[in-house]
């Protein structure tokens, strides 16, 4: 099975993408989501590469860019009792704009800093997309999908928000985690004949595996987070 767009019937809520640790790969999420987000945060300590494609993705050109740097932010930090932190803004703002279209212009947010660190300074995120990591040389050697930052994103993500990730780099101590069904296929090179893994119900939310777009360390997949309303 190899689907490479989104349902087009797939609710996605109003608010911006954010993707850790990407490096240069920035045009998929670009490409797969300029029709259904407005505003995309990039983050990485080495830097954003931007899309080498000319003409930008679907018709897009920059039509405005902006750098900001050196400058200092007061966030809360929900790790523990830490309180207030101060984290530095280094980041590239492009606006992006759809030729021969009145549709609503694109903010695209470049921020050469650690990944935890600019997901603090969002107070909400509708899309998550990670992949193509390791804890090898080269990767960020994070753990997205580990329970710390893992519980930092969901705290993030808005209701029916979407989780995009092929799994990797998922912290192998957590193997029984109520979420490993988001690695089931990491590291799966033969991707075609893959069963959709199974839905699954944790942390107050409900995990339903939507679709599936692309490889890379293995199949790409599209999991919608449904929040459950607790009983009084």
């Amino acid at each position: 099975m190899r689907q490479t767009s989104l349902p087009k019937d797939l609710f996605v809520p109003a608010g911006p993408l954010f993707y850790p640790c990407c490096g240069d790969d920035t045009l998929h999420p670009l490409s797969l989501l300029l029709d259904r987000i407005s505003e995309f945060h990039f983050a990485d300590v080495a830097g954003v590469h931007l899309p080498n494609s000319n003409p930008l993705a679907k018709g897009y050109f920059v039509s405005s860019q902006q750098k900001i740097d050196q400058e200092y932010v007061s966030v809360h930090c929900p790790l523990g009792d830490i309180g207030y932190i101060a984290v530095p803004v280094n980041k590239i703002i492009q606006t992006w704009t759809v030729q021969a279209s009145k549709q609503q212009d694109v903010k695209v947010v470049y921020h050469q800093l650690d990944g935890m660190l600019a997901l603090l300074q969002l107070p909400e995120i509708a899309v998550f997309y990670y992949r193509g990591d390791s804890r090898d040389q080269g990767g960020s050697g994070q753990s997205w999908l580990g329970e710390v930052l893992f519980s930092l994103v969901l705290e993030k993500l808005l209701d029916r928000g979407l989780l995009i990730t092929d799994g990797s780099n998922f912290c192998t101590d957590s193997a029984n985690v109520p979420w490993k069904n988001l690695w089931t296929h990491a590291d799966c090179r033969l991707t075609d004949d893959l069963a959709m893994p199974d839905d699954f119900t944790c942390l107050n939310r409900y995990f339903s595996c939507v679709s599936r777009v692309g490889n890379y360390y293995g199949p790409v997949y599209v999991w919608q987070v449904t929040q459950i309303e607790e009983l009084d």
